[in-house]
């Protein structure tokens, strides 16, 4: 892809994050992101085929870097969560219900997907009187909490109380299972 190419794309995606700050994806158009981003309609269709192709595009970035995140090290402690929540954070900047709402109804299962496979064998080490099944759900539990808790209630408290609840909860349930 050359320069041009990728600076017109770039600015189609930009123009639809914009967009998706003031109305739901389903009411956004080619029109409304090409002429935000100053291209016309045939210029949005020579780089995308749709409007789904973008949110498709922005959810395989926003995969991409949550796998990098949790692929670069340990999956304890409160620098970790910090890190995480700092991910979701930015997912929930393109839209406030991004993660429930504007993406694919698959998008909140992939991240947690994502968390499970770098996370599974730590926390497994962590429960050894857990079944498989129950490290599982104790994942699944505290990632689908760390999600609602920055998707819902982010503005109503702060960082460090969202963190060391989160950072109680997993040592609350790995204590169960030690």
């Amino acid at each position: 892809m050359n320069i041009r190419t990728e600076r017109t794309r770039a600015a189609l995606i930009e123009a639809f994050v914009s967009c998706i700050k003031e109305k739901p994806v389903k009411e956004i158009t080619a029109l409304d992101i090409s002429s935000r981003a100053g291209v016309d309609r045939a210029t949005f269709y020579r780089h995308f085929k749709g409007i789904d192709e973008i949110v498709s595009e922005l959810e395989r970035a926003q995969l991409e870097q949550f796998r990098e995140l949790m692929s670069s090290g340990d999956v304890f402690g409160e620098d970790t969560i910090n890190t995480v929540l700092s991910q979701i954070d930015r997912i929930n900047k393109i839209n406030k219900t991004a993660m429930i709402i504007s993406f694919s109804a698959g998008f909140n299962e992939k991240l947690i997907g994502i968390a499970k496979e770098y996370a599974f064998d730590a926390w497994r080490k962590k429960m050894p009187r857990a079944s498989d099944e129950e490290v599982e759900l104790a994942l699944t539990s505290v990632i689908t909490a760390a999600f609602q808790v920055v998707a819902k209630q982010a503005d109503k408290y702060s960082r460090e109380v969202i963190v060391r609840y989160i950072n109680n909860m997993i040592n609350g349930i790995i204590s169960m299972y030690r």
